[in-house]
């Protein structure tokens, strides 16, 4: 093979690459007229978008099919599929939250931290335990909403400034 040769079919080769990374990129995108998340385990894995709802794979892998709502608190919806998509949710699906993050909330919620208008924790279980909102850090700590906040004991992550408890509706609202 001559040295012309090698160097065009390197060339080629470049490209080729070039154009799947490219495809890759673009398929990773979420669609235009985004709704919402799906997320498998800390992965978002389809959006669903458009008027109808339709699931869109996340890895660009597929055809949109299928179609599916978020419903229910603004937080943590829950995820109704009306129709299933040709491709795998993987396992467990559920909406991301109300940010985007893929982050489910604590079994038994019984109350919720707020710092500013954001809840950035929440009190679970039997133990009034205290999980981070964004699923970053250890469960630590306990606290209370009686219905100001009581913290009984630190949690190991950052509450923020001023940690209030939400309102009954769930809602940050601080109450001066």
């Amino acid at each position: 093979m001559s040295a012309l040769s090698r160097s065009m079919n390197l060339s080629a080769l470049a490209v080729g690459v070039v154009l799947v990374l490219i495809a890759q990129v673009h398929g990773a995108n979420p669609p235009a007229q985004t709704t919402a998340r799906i997320c498998s385990g800390p992965s978002i894995v389809a959006y669903i978008a458009g008027p109808n709802n339709m699931i869109y794979p996340a890895n660009g892998q597929g055809s949109p099919s299928g179609q599916a709502r978020c419903t229910g608190t603004a937080t943590y919806p829950d995820l109704q599929i009306d129709s299933v998509p040709s491709f795998p949710l993987g396992s467990n699906p559920y909406c991301a939250a109300a940010n985007g993050d893929c982050v489910k909330p604590p079994p038994q919620v019984t109350s919720r931290i707020c710092s500013g208008q954001g809840v950035v924790a929440y009190i679970a279980g039997p133990n009034n335990r205290i999980y981070p909102a964004n699923g970053k850090g250890t469960p630590s700590g306990q606290a209370r909403c009686t219905p100001s906040l009581q913290i009984d004991s630190n949690p190991s992550f950052p509450l923020g400034d001023n940690p209030y408890c939400a309102a009954a509706n769930g809602a940050c609202t601080q109450v001066a």
